[in-house]
């Protein structure tokens, strides 16, 4: 699951902010006090509704002199864009959107369609580090395929190379070139 945008109104000390999110990893950077908290917990909030804010607590998650906060979100899961929204009163929060082929969006549907780990950090602190790599990837929408071919290749070739390559220092003063992971040409400096 990808964040691909948030629309923030009235929540916490922000009175108004749209941000759409990369693929990547994104930062959140800012002086004390300018609302990098508030969008993370907007984002807590987005996904965890009513878990993430006691009633007693409800009220501070409304800027000061609004009626409302409103927490617009649209993620990306699996190919799939999602659009929903939190709006959060007084007398309580609600959940309301659609998917992408008009279901409507509930609790149960965003905990069971979007990923599962955001709603439990315990389970992911369980997980091999292994685990936890791909977790994470997978939450913040990070492919490393790719790269961890193109690593896995560089391996085999520097393995190959390794065995090619004499041993005795004095034997070889530098590599020139390298052709492929089957040839190496070795020159002996003058």
């Amino acid at each position: 699951m990808k964040i691909k945008e948030i629309i923030i109104k009235n929540f916490k000390n922000v009175a108004e902010l749209k941000t759409k999110f990369g693929g990547g990893i994104n930062y959140i950077i800012g002086s004390n006090k300018q609302g990098k908290t508030s969008v993370i917990d907007s984002i807590i909030t987005g996904f965890q509704g009513k878990k993430a804010i006691p009633d007693y607590m409800r009220q501070d998650m409304i800027k000061e002199g609004a009626k409302k906060s409103v927490l617009k979100f649209e993620v990306e899961d699996q190919g799939k864009t999602f659009k929903f929204q939190r709006s959060i009163t007084k007398s309580g929060i609600n959940l309301s959107g659609k998917g992408p082929e008009g279901e409507k969006i509930t609790e149960a549907f965003l905990k069971e369609k979007l990923s599962p780990h955001a709603f439990n950090p315990f389970e992911l602190a369980d997980q091999t580090p292994k685990k936890q790599i791909e977790t994470v990837q997978q939450i913040l929408g990070i492919d490393t395929s790719e790269i961890d071919k193109k690593i896995k290749e560089l391996e085999n070739e520097r393995l190959i190379i390794g065995r090619l390559i004499p041993s005795e220092p004095e034997e070889v003063d530098r590599v020139d070139y390298i052709d492929t992971a089957e040839t190496v040409k070795i020159k002996k400096i003058p």
